[in-house]
């Protein structure tokens, strides 16, 4: 298994353009989770059962999609709102309302794929994910899964368990939304805590060339003189590092 897909609420009461949305959430690579022709069915559905994000239609009998989403940020674990419209007239209090995105239809793959981009990761049991892109398909990649990350000229290398994805966002952000989570061995390198499993000195006996061994690596990562203070102290306590 290579992550977990966005699940998706579709909410119009055209069949057609419910089609072509599953469609297209098909190619984008998300679940589509559910469909519903009303707010109120949708509603109900919700009660029960959980969704990343609902592509919603405005204008829809009963109630609309915006008195929807009014209803819908009332839930314990409210999804994430796309609305998807012919018209563009509502899209200032959409985005008053908290959407993450609004879509004219109709819809084009590319900018599906920007707006579930948009979608928060929703926390896993493990206390949070990645998003990523893998195979033309959105992911979430949970932060356990996750071995290092790595700064390379354009993008961030998330090697994990699972492979290696390319993430969009500066490694100096990912450090602070990781927290205490991830440790900064080099100034292009942060590794998760929660994978260490060694400290290896060098055979020199000097500040340079120290390595950090991680579960399921072969090749340890190298350690920064700059970084190596921090680096020592996180190993304190850590049964299988050696000084």
């Amino acid at each position: 298994m290579d992550g977990v897909a966005l699940r998706v609420l579709l909410v119009d009461d055209e069949p057609l353009a419910r089609l072509r949305l599953r469609q297209l959430l098909g190619d984008c690579g998300a679940c589509v989770a559910g469909e519903c022709a009303s707010a109120e069915s949708a509603l109900a559905w919700l009660a029960t059962n959980e969704a990343d994000a609902v592509l919603v239609d405005i204008g829809m009998p009963g109630t609309d999609g915006l008195a929807f989403s009014r209803h819908m940020a009332t839930l314990p674990r409210p999804p994430s709102v796309i609305f998807v419209t012919a018209h563009d007239q509502h899209a200032v209090e959409a985005f008053e309302l908290g959407a993450v995105d609004y879509l004219l239809k109709p819809v084009r793959r590319e900018r599906l794929v920007r707006a579930l981009e948009r979608v928060p990761a929703r926390p896993q049991p493990s206390g949070g994910a990645f998003r990523v892109r893998g195979r033309n398909r959105l992911l979430l990649v949970p932060y356990d899964a996750a071995r290092f990350l790595r700064a390379s000229e354009k993008y961030v290398e998330l090697h994990a368990v699972t492979g290696m994805y390319l993430l969009d966002e500066p490694l100096v952000v990912l450090e602070a939304r990781l927290g205490p989570l991830a440790l900064r061995i080099h100034r292009n390198c942060l590794v998760m805590r929660q994978a260490l499993r060694g400290l290896l000195r060098p055979g020199n006996n000097t500040d340079e060339g120290w390595l950090v061994q991680l579960e399921g690596l072969d090749e340890p990562l190298p350690v920064s003189r700059r970084q190596l203070v921090h680096v020592k102290q996180a190993f304190e306590g850590v049964r299988h590092a050696f000084d």
